[in-house]
């Protein structure tokens, strides 16, 4: 993704979260993502499984993950936790 996504989208502080990790996984509560971002996740990343999806398409929150190196797994939808799992360096 571009420099430009990277600052201005509203996923962009949890791709920075996520770049700065010096771990190989790492579970977040949505709560702990809601803190990180600065703004409640929509309603959707509570009820789809979809939304939570490793979909490298263009204008998704997922390449917030993607681009810094991440996939999520585990999806715990019920109690609300997902594990980032780093697949490469990242950005």
């Amino acid at each position: 993704m571009g420099e430009y996504r990277k600052r201005q989208s509203k996923y962009a502080p949890l791709y920075r979260f996520l770049d700065s990790l010096n771990v190989r996984s790492r579970r977040m509560s949505f709560s702990e993502i809601e803190r990180i971002l600065g703004l409640p996740l929509p309603p959707s990343a509570r009820a789809h499984r979809e939304w939570w999806a490793n979909d490298a398409s263009p204008f998704r929150q997922s390449w917030a993950w993607l681009e810094a190196g991440w996939e999520t797994r585990d999806l715990d939808m019920v109690g609300e936790l997902v594990r980032f799992m780093r697949v490469w360096g990242g950005g």
